[in-house]
């Protein structure tokens, strides 16, 4: 008998009502493409839960042909008010990663202050301002030049113009931590809204959103606790970060013992994945657009297509 472990894991981050909404240039799925985009995945695909999955790379049972399991990256309150009841209503089971620090802290992630100030202004606009912020700190001098930057991080993304691409890596992690941390709030305070607990309270699900989730069937999984790109810190940032977003979702008796990881960016090394092999998780995900090969082989590093990947 042929044993199948091929499995197309989609990945999915925004989908909300996007046209006419007030940030209608968020890099977004609009939530009535997403309905055509599960009409066309239950056309070609067979839907799987998270449990068959785990039961694959078990080795206990084989995936069907075409294999298909969905999943929801940084916890938005889109996932509860739009994707849950489509899935509910489908019957499909989808796994959610919520980064626990925007949840049970109302800390708004980076890598969201960068999407909503990309969202409310021109982009050569921004990189003005973000290089005039760099040239006048007072930490310009422990900063590389703006050439130097440019020569390293002017360069096209898989999605992005060079440009933006520039913009958003040195939000993400090309400028030191707490630097960048700064210049991302101050940016989203003159562009966005400076009421960022308020903001992050309406951007983000709540404890209870989740609890019901996981009652209804849904899996709730890891993303970390700060949204960090892991294999850019030490080893005892990287346990920090994990077991500080294990913690809490244990508490609230949202984590599964054999449980799933969300990789922030992708961004992982081998450090990350024996850290999670010594906690117990079972399975986790990158961002290499590729068929997963749901084995022991490849458990922690199993591939996901990007929803731009799939047709409507």
């Amino acid at each position: 008998m042929t044993v199948n472990s091929n499995c197309s894991i989609v990945m999915y981050h925004y989908v909300r009502p996007l046209k006419d909404s007030k940030f209608s240039k968020l890099k977004a799925l609009e939530f009535s493409d997403f309905e055509k985009q599960l009409d066309y995945l239950a056309d070609h695909y067979n839907f799987v839960t998270p449990s068959q999955v785990i039961n694959s790379i078990d080795g206990i049972s084989s995936l069907p042909k075409n294999a298909a399991l969905l999943t929801f990256d940084d916890g938005y309150k889109d996932h509860y008010n739009y994707v849950f009841p489509a899935l509910k209503s489908r019957g499909i089971k989808g796994v959610f990663f919520p980064p626990t620090g925007a949840v049970y802290e109302n800390k708004l992630l980076d890598v969201n202050r960068l999407h909503f100030v990309l969202a409310s202004s021109e982009i050569e606009v921004l990189i003005n301002r973000l290089e005039d912020i760099i040239k006048n700190s007072s930490s310009a001098q422990q900063l590389k030049t703006i050439d130097e930057y440019r020569n390293f991080f002017w360069k096209r993304g898989r999605y992005d113009s060079a440009n933006i691409n520039y913009f958003k890596k040195m939000l993400q992690h090309a400028l030191p931590e707490e630097f960048r941390s700064a210049v991302a709030k101050q940016l989203f305070a003159e562009y966005v809204d400076p009421d960022e607990s308020l903001f992050a309270q309406k951007l983000y699900m709540n404890p209870s959103e989740l609890k019901e989730m996981k009652e209804s069937g849904m899996e709730i999984g890891s993303h970390g606790h700060n949204h960090y790109w892991l294999e850019k810190i030490d080893l005892n940032q990287q346990i920090y970060d994990i077991e500080r977003s294990l913690a809490f979702l244990r508490k609230e008796d949202l984590l599964s013992d054999r449980y799933w990881f969300c990789y922030p960016y992708g961004s992982n090394n081998e450090t990350t994945r024996q850290i999670l092999k010594e906690r117990g998780c079972i399975a986790a995900v990158t961002c290499e657009p590729t068929i997963a090969k749901c084995d022991q082989n490849n458990s922690l590093t199993l591939a996901r297509l990007d929803t731009n990947d799939i047709p409507f």
